[in-house]
């Protein structure tokens, strides 16, 4: 791999223009263009920290996202019918999850309980009740919609 010979052989095939039509050939493949970007990936990612730790790079970073030229098309972008629909069904699809609905019931089940414990803290005697009166109605209420569904159902 170190002789000349092969030097020559590879620089002559990436860098003439036959070499050219055939890496813009091969990139018009997505299969080939993704794997080649796979394969890169890491040196990329070393890249970019490496970068952002250069002051001088990230003085231009700031200074690009400060241009009002740059700020207008990020707006632009961000008040988009596509950018918008996009969003929305990214929501979408978030909330649909189960790890996403299995956080939810979490956190509404600890809003629950800490509202219960801030009531029964309270007035323990009157809210004490209040839980019972409340629970004996819910069940008297909620047994009658139990068997309508039911009934409604067959």
């Amino acid at each position: 791999m170190n002789s000349e010979e092969v030097k020559k052989a590879i620089n002559e095939t990436l860098v003439s223009d036959e070499g050219k039509k055939m890496w813009q050939e091969m990139f018009k493949d997505p299969k080939f263009a993704e794997a080649y970007a796979k394969s890169m990936e890491d040196s990329q990612k070393d890249l970019q920290k490496s970068l952002m730790n250069d002051s001088e790079y990230k003085q231009q970073m700031i200074d690009l996202l400060k241009d009002p030229q740059m700020m207008s098309q990020f707006l632009t972008v961000l008040k988009s019918q596509e950018f918008s629909s996009h969003l929305e069904k990214s929501i979408q699809r978030t909330i649909e999850t189960p790890t996403f609905q299995a956080k939810i019931q979490e956190i509404l089940l600890k809003a629950a309980e800490e509202q219960a414990k801030g009531q029964g803290g309270k007035n323990s005697s009157e809210g004490g009740g209040g839980i019972q009166e409340g629970g004996g109605s819910n069940e008297k209420k909620g047994g009658g919609g139990q068997g309508e569904g039911n009934s409604g159902g067959g």
